[in-house]
């Protein structure tokens, strides 16, 4: 991974480089930052960059047997941990235990990942993957014997957030007190879930989000998108890069999702059980993900129906039927109603993520929703 690979961020990168030029690199950071802002990967291309054999002012040179090998993942004085689960054939599994799976994720999403993207690499869904005591211990022994071949060991720790409780404790001194020449690299989304003795011993970089303005430019240079389309995705990913490239992949899952939809809010208006049931019938059959991506796009329809509704001109992104339908939807979504369809969505979304069955939470949601679209505005 070379810093040329990753988009935009390059006030991050300058720093990064910076700290290598003044000798100053510090040897346990966090990156820290919302999903989808390039923190693996730029972990991965900083690790290259400080073992290159021939590096440039900017960047690693990509053609010495050392970038060879992080370009594959494979160099021997790289280190992951991640967050792993149980099987049934191991009961005290390690990250190297689910290498292969690691590598293969990482090379086909240029490291831009999401948990979500892990679970379903390691096909599971109810299982809470962590990172455990016995990665902790297997890192320290690595550790203690000698780099194989660079100038500097690296270790990455992905989704920190995760350390079980008592595995942290066991890295406390070694984050501290590294061995010479050795990196660590914590890599983190949620600050307030990280443990305070993890957070005083690490320098912070910290990533903002992508703006829209610069995921547009990026999604029409990678996807071929045009201004409309990519605006569009901009707009709804938040900065989350991750999530953006995901939704250009998948674009054609719009088309489904609004078709579904818009059927399903007529048959909640109309309050037609027969035809709500025949409608959950389509949208239940996916797994827990699939089910959630399509009640928050809904809610994405839901919240531009209401920026109508108080006339606002902040959906220039939504085009043709979808624009369509959000102004014919805007006179049921009024400020009375508003919270009650983020509550309720929000809601569903985490019964279902918490593994409740889909068509008993969409049935029940169903109805609170054709409530909703009966209560009448109070305002003149």
């Amino acid at each position: 991974m070379q810093f040329n690979k990753i988009p935009g961020q390059d006030k991050i990168k300058a720093k990064l480089l910076q700290s290598v030029k003044e000798q100053r690199v510090s040897h346990t950071q966090l990156f820290l930052g919302q999903e989808g802002t390039g923190k693996l990967a730029m972990a991965i291309a900083f690790a290259q960059y400080i073992n290159c054999e021939n590096p440039s002012a900017n960047d690693s040179c990509g053609v010495c047997p050392s970038c060879i090998k992080y370009k594959k993942l494979a160099h021997p004085d790289l280190h992951f941990i991640y967050p792993v689960i149980k099987t049934k054939s191991n009961d005290n599994p390690k990250s190297e235990h689910f290498a292969s799976e690691w590598r293969e994720l990482l090379l086909e999403k240029n490291a831009f990942i999401s948990l979500h993207d892990w679970h379903e690499k390691l096909k599971t869904e109810t299982k809470q993957s962590i990172i455990n005591t016995a990665d902790c211990n297997s890192i320290i022994q690595k550790l203690s014997l000698k780099s194989y071949e660079s100038e500097y060991r690296v270790v990455i720790m992905w989704q920190v957030e995760r350390f079980y409780r008592e595995a942290a404790p066991r890295l406390l001194k070694i984050l501290e007190e590294p061995p010479y020449k050795t990196l660590f690299i914590l890599i983190a989304e949620n600050h307030d879930q990280l443990l305070s003795t993890i957070k005083s011993r690490t320098q912070l970089v910290k990533f903002l989000p992508y703006p829209a303005q610069e995921v547009s430019a990026i999604l029409r240079q990678t996807f071929q998108l045009g201004v409309e389309s990519a605006d569009y995705i901009a707009q709804r990913c938040a900065g989350n890069l991750h999530k953006a490239f995901q939704d250009a992949n998948e674009k054609n899952n719009d088309e489904k999702y609004f078709l579904l939809f818009r059927s399903w809010m007529r048959s909640c208006l109309q309050a037609k059980i027969y035809e709500i049931q025949e409608m959950i019938t389509q949208i239940s059959p996916g797994n827990r993900e699939e089910v959630k991506r399509f009640l928050q796009y809904g809610q994405g329809l839901i919240r531009d129906s209401l920026m109508i509704h108080h006339d606002s001109g902040e959906i220039t992104y939504r085009s043709g039927a979808e624009k369509d339908f959000v102004t014919k939807f805007s006179p049921f979504i009024h400020p009375e109603v508003m919270q009650g369809f983020y509550n309720e969505f929000d809601e569903a979304i985490v019964q279902i993520g918490r593994n409740g069955n889909a068509n008993i939470i969409l049935t029940d949601l169903s109805f609170r929703i054709s409530n909703l679209l009966h209560t009448r505005s109070r305002q003149p």
